[in-house]
């Protein structure tokens, strides 16, 4: 007989945790507002959102995450930033720039490139650097278009660039902090 009113007993205590269930959806949502808590920094710089169904007393507007998001979002993009170099650095780097600017221009108008491997070649062989200096991002090669070419040189990146319509612009900057002279794919 204890075996037929033992799920009843285990039922009882679970039909009662759900009492809310059976009350008005505004009643509920009036009562999760009342018992939320903010949104809490724990010590390692993340950030605790509230409960779900709470807004924040100090929630920005939608569309706007607020100026710590922001100042959160440029910090987690400093990889990308240059480091900065020196006039004598930038000036010893322009040779360079124009050189790879002048090759790419060939390439983009009327030698189109077989392949990465060959384009990343021309362009050691071009500015005297082993091909592993050359980081590429290629967005076509037949024509040459949307491709971005970076030899390092040290501190130094001599950068490339092909755009839509084939032209190409050329400058020199310092390495990113994440090293190397362009972001790493995806990012």
């Amino acid at each position: 007989m204890l075996r037929n009113r033992l799920p009843l007993l285990v039922l009882i205590p679970l039909l009662a945790a759900c009492g809310s269930v059976l009350t008005d959806p505004r009643e509920r949502a009036a009562d999760a507002a009342s018992t939320c808590s903010p949104a809490v920094d724990d010590p390692t710089g993340a950030s605790v959102p509230p409960l779900a169904g709470c807004v924040a007393q100090d929630a920005p507007e939608p569309g706007d995450m607020g100026e710590e998001w922001n100042r959160r979002l440029a910090e987690n993009h400093r990889y990308r930033e240059e480091r900065e170099i020196t006039a004598e650095q930038r000036a010893a780097g322009e040779p360079g720039a124009q050189a790879l600017a002048r090759l790419l221009a060939r390439i983009a108008g009327d030698g189109p490139a077989t392949d990465e491997a060959a384009l990343r070649e021309a362009v050691a062989e071009e500015l005297d650097v082993e091909a592993g200096a050359v980081d590429m991002r290629v967005g076509r090669l037949r024509p040459l278009r949307n491709t971005v070419v970076s030899v390092a040189r040290g501190p130094v990146c001599t950068k490339a660039t092909v755009d839509q319509a084939g032209e190409v612009t050329s400058e020199v900057t310092g390495m990113i902090l994440d090293g190397g002279c362009l972001p790493a794919p995806g990012h």
